[in-house]
């Protein structure tokens, strides 16, 4: 544990990335609090419950620092009679926001002494004060409250308009402007003057009688110019005709030689060639300048979106998009980053591409499942407080544990206890949402496992509905410990007895159970023993394939009336085109093939769930003839397999993500 811990803290001191190191202190907080820490358990921190958020690193490792600590002396205010009028009012008016769901825990407590419940109001602020001192347990207020209509988005106002803030101007681009804006003018003015002294071809023969007038008044300019602007090195670079005839400028052109006075000559002679379209050049390159730059279009949407409430999305992008007031469109990149405050509806962004992955879509769905579970209260304030709580709730990030232990749920928090009993169920209205749900996830990303962020949603709608579905996470943290919680071997059992006699059983020569000891079942198909990390991903991997990773469990229970045989031909795509793309490293090669095995056991679990699997064998095999030779070599033990599965015979090699040795997917050493 501690050489984890020192090794990620030195990763973090030594990272170019600012942004790394800056983090380095929330591991140095970590190293110096870990002998007072029980990490592994509910409750790391000894003197804090299970329900205060903490703070958790990468691995799920607790600093021991509450995120909510601070705020006594406005903990103090709020139970006041001024403090309890104003919780109540942002109760009626739904202006406040929570960031962390202690910050939930006074509207709580306003709203059940408001509403006449003063035993739970009592009971929970017994629960609450003996950490009063320690944690803030009120909201931070805000000017509009939260809109509550079913739509969701990516990034709020705020969180755009600070990234579009941040961007800053490309050097180059400034130089060229200033090149063009400042020196070009300044420089014709010298060739102009020079041009002046030049008598039968030789330059520094005639002056008028205000030539050195001119020439003092021009220098004078020029020095004024580059204290103003130095971003252009132009004028001072030596072999650059602008150079060139400053510095002999400065020398005083009566006094120059004959080599000085020749090479002015030349650059006035190459200077005459260009004179008769200088004129549309430099209006050319004007035009081309006066285009505003990246920063200046970022600022100018950033002041565009200043109009909309900070803490959500845009519902119309049009007036946004908008052209400059000169006419100048906005670039397609800045755009892009606009686009995700779009608050639309959970199915037009994922149709639309704006979601990229299922990790994404789990990360913003707590706004959509929020409001559904909202409705399960009449009291719409009550419901908008339960939706604030929710969000904030899951932002949590989950903790490293051991011996089976689960992760905090959301009703073991003192205050969400405290009104759960007002809790009007409306289930067709959650399963309506799961089913919309699991069918936009698996369009949308057939070739890629559910997340464990996308799982925890989809479990809370399924809690929502009454259905009992036995949910599995990506990583068991059992495994450690050598064994799986029971309801992995539940899922495993109805997965399999869902799947009997198809090719995904036909494929990965699954026995129908019994699973009640699915670590022993895992380990004797793996061929290995708990150990190292590649022994428990092979294990782990059996798992996914004897429980679908909750695919069967959503077909099952949920339906989602998806097109399965497409969804297959989707996944060959992806990994065709996947396995072909170049990979730097090692690991990069490793992970390709993992992800691909993932992929190939989606693709034959919709197979298996397919009204007809021939169109998808004929129009597989002539995507595959169409990949390169190469590829087609490297890819016919898992095509092979794939046929002979389909004949009903277990193949010869079976693609797992896992090996002991060089895996066999793997492209050629160079």
């Amino acid at each position: 544990m501690l050489a984890y811990v020192l090794s990620q803290l030195a990763r973090r001191l030594a990272s170019p990335d600012e942004d790394a190191r800056q983090k380095s202190g929330q591991w140095q907080t970590l190293l110096e609090n870990l002998s007072r820490l029980e990490l592994g358990s509910r409750t790391p921190v000894a003197d804090l419950p299970a329900w205060v958020t903490l703070e958790v690193l990468t691995g799920g490792f607790a600093t021991g620092n509450a995120l909510a600590a601070g705020g006594a002396e406005r903990n103090s205010h709020y139970l006041s009679e001024a403090g309890l009028e104003e919780l109540r009012q942002r109760l009626a008016d739904g202006c406040y926001q929570l960031d962390l769901p202690e910050e939930g825990a006074w509207l709580v407590l306003a709203w059940l002494e408001q509403n006449g419940h003063l035993e739970a109001a009592a009971g929970l602020l017994e629960t609450l004060l003996p950490y009063a001192g320690q944690l803030r347990f009120y909201p931070v207020p805000r000017e509009q409250p939260v809109l509550q209509d079913l739509k969701v988005h990516l990034r709020t106002v705020a969180e755009v308009r600070e990234r579009l803030d941040a961007i800053q101007p490309n050097p180059r681009i400034l130089a060229q402007k200033e090149a063009i804006e400042v020196w070009a003018p300044l420089y014709d003015q010298l060739v102009a003057l020079f041009q002046e002294t030049v008598q039968e071809g030789e330059a520094c023969r005639i002056f008028a009688r205000d030539w050195d007038e001119r020439s003092q008044r021009w220098q004078e300019s020029y020095r004024e110019k580059r204290r103003l602007h130095s971003l252009c090195g132009r004028p001072e670079k030596r072999k650059h005709p602008f150079a060139q005839l400053r510095l002999l400028l400065e020398a005083g052109p009566r006094s120059l030689g004959q080599p000085q006075r020749a090479r002015i000559a030349e650059i006035l002679r190459l200077s005459q060639k260009k004179r008769p379209h200088l004129e549309e050049l430099r209006q050319k390159q004007l035009r081309a300048v006066q285009v505003p730059t990246q920063q200046q279009m970022a600022r100018l949407l950033s002041d565009r979106l200043s109009a909309y409430p900070a803490q959500e999305g845009v519902g119309d992008l049009e007036p946004i998009r908008q052209p400059t007031g000169e006419g100048y469109p906005i670039p397609a990149a800045l755009l892009e980053k606009v686009e995700r405050c779009l608050h639309a509806s959970l199915e037009e962004l994922v149709e639309s591409g704006r979601i990229p992955s299922g990790e994404v879509l789990a990360k913003i769905l707590p706004q959509l499942t929020s409001q559904l579970r909202a409705a399960e209260f009449q009291d719409p304030a009550l419901g908008r407080l339960y939706a604030a709580i929710y969000r904030a709730f899951r932002q949590r990030r989950s903790l490293l544990l051991l011996d089976l232990q689960s992760q905090v749920r959301l009703e073991e928090l003192p205050w969400v206890q405290a009104i759960e009993s007002f809790r009007v169920q409306t289930n067709s209205c959650q399963l309506v949402a799961l089913q919309s749900l699991t069918r936009a996830a698996l369009n949308a990303f057939p070739q890629a496992i559910l997340p464990n962020k996308l799982i925890r949603e989809m479990r809370a709608l399924a809690g929502g509905a009454q259905l009992d579905i036995p949910f599995t996470d990506e990583l068991a943290a059992d495994i450690f410990m050598g064994r799986f919680a029971p309801h992995y071997s539940r899922a495993a059992r109805e997965a399999q007895e869902f799947l009997r006699g198809s090719l995904y059983q036909t494929y990965y020569s699954i026995q129908s159970g019994p699973f009640e000891d699915l670590a022993e079942v895992c380990q004797r198909r793996a061929g290995v023993k708990t150990g190292r990390p590649a022994q428990n991903g092979q294990i782990l991997e059996q798992q996914q394939i004897l429980t679908t990773h909750n695919l069967a469990a959503l077909f099952q229970y949920v339906s989602p009336r998806v097109q399965s045989d497409q969804l297959a031909l989707e996944c060959f795509r992806w990994i065709c085109r996947r396995l072909q793309i170049r990979q730097k490293d090692w690991h990069d090669q490793l992970l390709t093939v993992k992800n691909g095995a993932y992929a190939w056991r989606q693709m034959i679990f919709f197979l298996s769930r397919a009204e007809c699997s021939q169109a998808f064998f004929a129009q597989a095999g002539a995507l595959l003839k169409s990949q390169t030779p190469a590829f087609q070599r490297r890819f016919e033990p898992a095509w092979q397999g794939l046929l002979e599965a389909s004949l009903g015979r277990p193949p010869d090699q079976v693609w797992y993500g896992w090996s002991q040795g060089r895996h066999w997917l793997l492209p050629p050493k160079l």
